[in-house]
């Protein structure tokens, strides 16, 4: 007999704290119902999913009338966009195997900007946004200067702009997300060429250092900046990992407000910044993608023709048994 799971993780997105109805209700002035209204949703009953690995039926919510504000319909938006993203990459990494024998990895890298900086999105809500988007656009120069051999080359990257403080959301806390493939698409030759990953972060922060100064922003002896690696294949952790990064890259403040209140009471003290708290809830956090991240899926298109072109130069005999190991192994699309 199978073990039934229901998922139950979203219970707090769907139905969220009271001191996150009580915020939204005092930040946008509603009425208690109309608060209740735009930040909740409704259970109408579940999803059935047989999990072969596991041996296991999981229940899946099914989630309707999401209000405007409500944390799930949030989380759902970041996961839809994150995903389509990461199975390309997947897809990408499944057509390269046989071909880049080393490892192909998604090197994270996050660049943070200094408190006292930070805090100017309290009297200025966009002209550190616009200070912060120059920074990043230098960064990105200086990291196509240092990896990129010719005019035909691109990296492959993506970046989400925070402005919060994940614990605590109230405060600012401007900083970077970057996701960066080890792999150079070189357009002459519509190939792609694997770098190393390890990239050396005491360059890296002596870059962003230097880079902040240029602009009076004012740094400590050692500017936060950090680095880690997820290999890019389908092996179950990795892939997990991937597509949880993606998502928190691309996630709404809303969330965070939600988890703040799990743990801690509204107070109109809370408020002090009002005009801020506004501006940051509606607040867009784009994936703004660089370089081949922008167009991942015409080459995905692109390398399919070459491989049908490869198969026509099997005879019918080898077309055959391709045809058979597919029956027995699946495809590769």
């Amino acid at each position: 007999m199978e073990n039934v799971i229901i998922q139950t993780h979203n219970d707090i997105l769907v139905n969220p704290p009271k001191g996150f109805v009580e915020f939204i209700q005092k930040l946008l002035d509603y009425d208690e119902v109309s608060a209740k209204i735009i930040t909740s949703a409704e259970i109408e009953g579940y999803y059935e999913v047989f999990c072969g690995e596991g041996r296991h039926i999981v229940y899946y919510p099914k989630i309707s009338n999401m209000g405007k504000f409500n944390p799930y319909r949030k989380h759902k938006t970041a996961r839809r966009s994150s995903s389509r993203f990461v199975k390309a990459l997947l897809k990408l990494a499944e057509f390269l195997q046989d071909v880049i024998r080393k490892g192909i990895y998604n090197i994270c890298i996050e660049l943070t900007y200094p408190k006292s900086f930070s805090y100017k999105l309290y009297d200025d809500f966009y002209t550190p946004q616009r200070i912060a988007n120059e920074c990043f656009k230098e960064f990105y120069e200086w990291l196509k200067s240092s990896l990129l051999k010719s005019e035909n080359e691109e990296l492959g990257l993506c970046q989400n702009l925070h402005l919060w403080s994940t614990k605590n959301p109230f405060e600012p806390h401007l900083h970077h997300h970057i996701n960066m493939a080890n792999l150079i698409w070189n357009r002459s030759e519509k190939k792609f060429i694997r770098f190393s990953p390890m990239l050396n972060v005491d360059e890296l922060r002596s870059v962003w250092k230097e880079i902040l100064q240029k602009r009076g922003i004012e740094t400590p002896e050692n500017v936060d900046v950090r680095i880690r690696f997820i290999p890019i294949n389908n092996e179950w952790r990795n892939k997990n990992d991937l597509f949880r990064r993606f998502r928190y890259c691309s996630r709404s403040v809303v969330l965070d407000f939600c988890r703040f209140f799990e743990e801690n009471e509204f107070s109109d003290d809370l408020l002090s910044n009002k005009e801020y708290l506004i501006n940051l809830l509606f607040y867009v956090n784009r994936r703004v993608n660089y370089g081949w991240f922008r167009y991942i899926n015409r080459i995905l298109k692109l390398l399919d023709e070459i491989r049908a072109e490869e198969m026509d130069d099997f005879t019918k005999e080898e077309e055959l048994i391709l045809k058979d190991l597919e029956r027995l192994h699946g495809s590769d699309d």
